[in-house]
């Protein structure tokens, strides 16, 4: 199935097409790190565990035969860390980030980055119907924020589940869905608890571990987990998981998505916030 938008063309995603895809993770980068390079060497051991053989993931987006944007689509079902209310064989659901173009691009070209938006998101939804898929869910940004935002995702029939303000997110669906019961995590009085949520599928959690452990070394009354949410699903939902990383928290508050900070920045603010407890 291939499809036209103007200068985009969508085509199928498949296995084959996921180094095309990590490309585009990092781009703008001149070197990638080591531990990026392991991020994305285990993404792509994901990938091709969790397709057993399924040809199609998604679709690829090329605006003047460059591939500039993709969509991956799993079957909700298969998603293990998902809210229990979209946890559906008959729905499909996007990952954070799964729904892509890369940033630099979003920033010189917004108007051509909304075509290839529109492009992939328009193919997703054509797919589920063709398939028997009742609909879509996913992941958007707060207005303004980043992309895909929510206005992104209303223009193709989407609507607001639940928002998430403190982390500018909301999750989105493209069928009726009850609201989502999200668990708020236990504060201890002793100690801060630091947590980094990590999707393998993202080849950006082990860089976004290896900060928040460097960041944590040695703090007095501090506690760090990593959390694997597809291993450790439920335990990730008690602990207050919005539904998409990598992301770290501290006590349930927001500090930082996927690795955009460094270790001595991330010290300053769990330093921050011990103070404020009367931690430190």
């Amino acid at each position: 199935m291939n499809a036209k938008s103007q200068k985009v063309v969508i085509k199928p995603f498949t296995v084959d097409h996921i180094r095309e895809q990590l490309k585009l993770d990092v781009e703008g980068s001149e070197t990638v790190p080591a531990i990026l390079e392991e991020g994305m060497k285990r993404k792509t051991e994901f990938w091709k565990q969790f397709a057993q053989g399924e040809e199609f993931l998604g679709f690829m987006a090329y605006y003047r035969d460059v591939p500039l944007g993709f969509i991956n689509l799993l079957r909700a079902s298969f998603v293990s860390y998902l809210f229990p209310e979209f946890k559906r064989s008959d729905t499909l659901h996007v990952e954070n980030k799964c729904l892509y173009v890369p940033s630099p691009y979003v920033e010189e070209h917004p108007q051509e980055s909304r075509e290839i938006y529109d492009a992939l998101l328009s193919a997703a939804v054509q797919y589920a119907k063709e398939n028997g898929f009742v609909g879509i869910s996913g992941i958007a940004w707060q207005d303004g924020v980043y992309r895909p935002d929510k206005s992104t995702y209303e223009r193709h029939g989407f609507k607001v589940v639940h928002a998430f303000p403190e982390y500018k997110i909301y999750t989105v669906a493209s069928y009726p869905i009850k609201q989502l019961k999200v668990q708020s995590p236990k504060i201890r009085k002793d100690r801060a608890s630091v947590v980094t949520f990590g999707p393998p599928s993202c080849p950006f959690s082990l860089a976004a571990k290896d900060i928040a452990e460097k960041a944590c070394h040695n703090l007095p009354h501090v506690e760090y987990e990593y959390v694997d949410v597809w291993e450790k699903p439920k335990k990730a939902l008690e602990l207050g998981f919005p539904g998409t990383g990598p992301l770290t928290i501290v006590d349930g508050k927001f500090l930082y998505w996927a690795a955009n900070t460094t270790p001595e920045t991330l010290r300053q603010r769990i330093i921050q916030h011990l103070k404020e407890r009367g931690l430190f």
